[in-house]
C-alpha cells in the first residue's frame, strides 16, 4: 500500500514540478482569451489520470509516461499561450533538465546513508519538494525574472543537440541507470555522471538564453537607431525650409522698411528678434551635429532650459552622422526631460562639451540633478512605467561607444548627472 502511494503521489509530483517550471517560463509571454480556464482543465485532468493510473503502460514504462507528462505539459501551454513550438520545447528542455537535477541529488543523498525508512515514501518527496523549490528560486533570481519578451532564437543545429542530449540523459540513461545499476558505488558514480551531463545542459541552454536576449536588445536598439536616423533626416529638410523662409522673410522686412519710413520700424525690428529667434544657425563643422544641436535648443526655448555648447565637430567625423545623431539625440533627451521638471527655473541648465584634448575625443553632458539612480548593469534603470524604446536610450548611447572603442562613464556629482564618453584619437 505504502509502495502504490508511493508510486501515485510519485507522478503526480513529477507532473506538477515540470508544470510550474513551464509556468515560470510562460508567464511573461502573451496570454490567450481565457488562458488560466484553458490552462487549469488540462492540468487537471492531467493530475487525475496519473493519479489514478501512474503505471497505465503494459510495462514498467516510467519514463515512457513521464514523456508524456511532457507533452501534456506542452499540450497545455501551446493552448494557453501565445508561443511558437520549438520555443515550447526550448522551455521543455530546461524543465526536464532542471526536475532530473533535483531527482539525482536526492538519489545520491538517499544513497549515501540516508535513514532507510524514508525510503519511497512521502518524506522522500517532501525532501525532493524542498530542493525542487531551492532550485526553481535560484533559476528565477538568475534568469527567468529579467528574461525579456519575445522567444529564444536559436538555430537548428544547437536545438538539435540540446533536445537529443536530454531525451538520452532524462529518459534513457536516467531510467537505464535506475533499473541496471545496484551497487551503490556503481550507482552513486553513474548518478554523478549524469548530474555532471544536466549541469551542462542547463549552461548551454542558459547561454543560449542570455545570446538570444542580447540579440533581441541589439535588434530594437539598431530599429531605434533606424528610426532616429530617418527622424534625423527628416529634421535636417525642415531646418533648411526654415531657414530658407526665415532668409526670405528677413528680406521682406528689409525691403518693407525702406518702404514704410520710421512709422512702423519698431514693428519690423520687433518682427526682427522675434525670427532671430527662429532661424537656425548652429555651426560647429559637422552636420549632424549641427542639426542634433540646433533640434534641442529649440527644444529647450520651449521647455524653459537654459542650453549652452562649446562643441568641436570636426572631432566627431569619425562618427557616422547617424550614430552622432542617436548618441546626443539620447543623451540630449534624457536631460531635457529631467529638467523640465525642476520646478527652480534657475537649475534648468543643460551643459554640452565636445572636445579634443591630449590626444582623445572628450563628449561630456551635465545637468541638474539632486536626487538618486538606481543602477542596473552599470546603466541608470528607466523610470518610466510604459514600454516601447524607453531604457534603450542608454543602452544605445553605450552601444555606440562601444561601437568606436569608446569608454562611457555615468556618474552623479555636486548635484549633477554627468555623462562623459572618452573616445581614442583619430
Amino acid at each position: 500500500m505504502v509502495e502504490i502511494a508511493f508510486i501515485n503521489f510519485g507522478v503526480v509530483n513529477f507532473y506538477l514540478q515540470i508544470f510550474s517550471i513551464f509556468l515560470m517560463f510562460c508567464l511573461k509571454h502573451e496570454r490567450r482569451k481565457l488562458w488560466l480556464l484553458r490552462l487549469s482543465l488540462p492540468t487537471l485532468c492531467g493530475l487525475v489520470f496519473f493519479f489514478l493510473f501512474p503505471r497505465w503502460m503494459p510495462f514498467e514504462g516510467w519514463n515512457l509516461s513521464f514523456l508524456c507528462i511532457f507533452v501534456l505539459n506542452m499540450a497545455a501551454v501551446k493552448f494557453s499561450f501565445s508561443i511558437r513550438w520549438r520555443q515550447i520545447v526550448i522551455y521543455g528542455i530546461a524543465a526536464a533538465t532542471m526536475q532530473n537535477l533535483v531527482a539525482k541529488f536526492v538519489t545520491i543523498f538517499f544513497s549515501l546513508g540516508s535513514p532507510v525508512l524514508w525510503e519511497r515514501t512521502l518524506i522522500q518527496l517532501l525532501i525532493n519538494d524542498v530542493l525542487f523549490v531551492f532550485a526553481c528560486a535560484a533559476l528565477w533570481k538568475l534568469f527567468i525574472w529579467q528574461k525579456g519578451e519575445g522567444g529564444v532564437k536559436i538555430d537548428n543545429v544547437r536545438f538539435a543537440i540540446l533536445l537529443s542530449v536530454t531525451v538520452a540523459n532524462v529518459f534513457v540513461l536516467s531510467y537505464l541507470c535506475d533499473m541496471l545499476v545496484f551497487a551503490d558505488a556503481a550507482r552513486v558514480l553513474c548518478v554523478c555522471l549524469l548530474i555532471i551531463v544536466d549541469m551542462m545542459v542547463l549552461c548551454a541552454e542558459f547561454g543560449v538564453f542570455e545570446k538570444s536576449k542580447l540579440q533581441q536588445e541589439n535588434e530594437t536598439i539598431e530599429k531605434m537607431l533606424y528610426l532616429q536616423n530617418m527622424q534625423r533626416k527628416s529634421f535636417e529638410t525642415s531646418v533648411d525650409l526654415i531657414n530658407r523662409k526665415c532668409h526670405d522673410i528677413r528680406h521682406q522686412l528689409a525691403l518693407l522698411r525702406k518702404g514704410s519710413g520710421q512709422s512702423n520700424a519698431k514693428y519690423i525690428e520687433e518682427m526682427e528678434k522675434e525670427l532671430a529667434g527662429y532661424e537656425l544657425n548652429v555651426k560647429t563643422g559637422n552636420d549632424a551635429l549641427d542639426i542634433v544641436l540646433t533640434e534641442y535648443s529649440l527644444r529647450c526655448k520651449k521647455e524653459g532650459v537654459r542650453f549652452t555648447y562649446m562643441a568641436d565637430g570636426e572631432a566627431l567625423a569619425f562618427m557616422d552622422a547617424s550614430d552622432l545623431y542617436s548618441f546626443f539625440g539620447n543623451a540630449l533627451e534624457n536631460a531635457v526631460e529631467a529638467l523640465a521638471r525642476e520646478e527652480d527655473e534657475e537649475k534648468r541648465l543643460l551643459e554640452v562639451l565636445a572636445e579634443r584634448r591630449q590626444g582623445v575625443v572628450r563628449v561630456k553632458i551635465e545637468n541638474y540633478f539632486a536626487g538618486s539612480i538606481a543602477m542596473e548593469k552599470d546603466l541608470p534603470r528607466t523610470t518610466k512605467e510604459d514600454n516601447g524604446f524607453h531604457g534603450y536610450g542608454l543602452k544605445s548611447i553605450r552601444y555606440i561607444t562601444e561601437k568606436y572603442d569608446g569608454d562611457l562613464r555615468l556618474s552623479v556629482q555636486d548635484q549633477k548627472f554627468i555623462l562623459q564618453a572618452i573616445f581614442p584619437g583619430r
